[in-house]
């Protein structure tokens, strides 16, 4: 049944998708999708927060946990029966805004904790919280808006700004407490917006921003603005899609090219999922 807007879709290790359904924060709910019934949570029900208003992302941890992050209300998650406030005692989530929870290839937890000029992310190994790494971001309301953590342990965040002004971009650790920084001055990225990241099988990190997809492979990176599907292809960038747009336009054809962006997430074959307002894409890469 259909219920307002979906906030937040992920799918857990068995298969089951979890929508977040926000039309507004009080009605606010979570469903979860077996394949053939749906089982629902409502705001101030099962143990959740009677306004889940502030709720930004979900997790999946091995032991068969759901993470839930929910803003100033810190991090809850799911035992399979009821859902739990997290509180660790050496480390108060609460103590900011967790503003994004991930789980790596362990199935250990990791938060974001947005502080007045910095972000703390804090790793739960399924006994007690360490600090894994901290960035002065040095913008009040900067959002570690996508994460990730790579095979090498490097940690990647995705920053995004309310107010879309900060060249803030990709950032990733070198696991020694430095970060690199990447934005449209020193790479392919259309913009300095994050809106999702993840990883392939090779090691490549796949970054979404509102102008398009990006490609990092070490230092070097490319974008992909647009597609045509079913069509083997280099990248193609928006500002190249102006001369298909005219030729198309001349021969009063439909649009052949998709702009991709929204969301980026890989499954367990290893290829890349992309999608946008017209759909969704999978990308298949031609072998030589």
């Amino acid at each position: 049944k259909a219920f307002g807007n979906v906030g937040i879709m992920a799918c857990d290790q068995s298969g089951q998708l979890w929508l977040h359904l926000a039309p507004n924060p009080p009605a606010s709910k979570l469903c979860c999708f077996d394949g053939r019934s749906t089982k629902t949570f409502d705001a101030g029900e099962s143990g959740l927060p009677e306004d889940m208003g502030t709720f930004t992302n979900l997790a999946f941890s091995l032991r068969g946990y759901v993470w839930a992050a929910m803003g100033l209300m810190g991090c809850y998650f799911y035992d399979g029966e009821t859902w739990n406030r997290f509180t660790p005692k050496d480390y108060d989530l609460t103590d900011g805004w967790v503003t994004n929870v991930i789980s790596n290839h362990d199935g250990q937890v990791l938060f974001a904790v947005q502080k007045a000029n910095s972000t703390d992310f804090v790793l739960y190994d399924g006994r007690k919280c360490s600090l894994y790494a901290h960035a002065s971001v040095g913008y009040k309301k900067a959002r570690a808006q996508a994460m990730g953590l790579s095979k090498d342990g490097k940690l990647w965040v995705g920053w995004g700004y309310p107010l879309g002004s900060a060249n803030i971009g990709l950032w990733v650790t070198d696991g020694f407490g430095n970060w690199k920084t990447f934005t449209k001055r020193n790479s392919a990225l259309p913009e300095n917006q994050i809106e999702d990241l993840t990883f392939d099988n090779a090691g490549r990190v796949w970054v979404v921003t509102v102008g398009g997809l990006t490609i990092f492979e070490g230092n070097d990176s490319v974008c992909w603005g647009a597609i045509l599907p079913g069509v083997i292809h280099d990248p193609v960038a928006q500002d190249d899609v102006a001369s298909i747009i005219s030729k198309e336009t001349a021969l009063k054809k439909s649009p052949t090219y998709i702009f991709i962006g929204g969301a980026v997430t890989s499954d367990n074959q290893g290829r890349i999922w992309s999608w946008s307002h017209k759909g969704v894409s999978v990308f298949n890469e031609a072998q030589d």
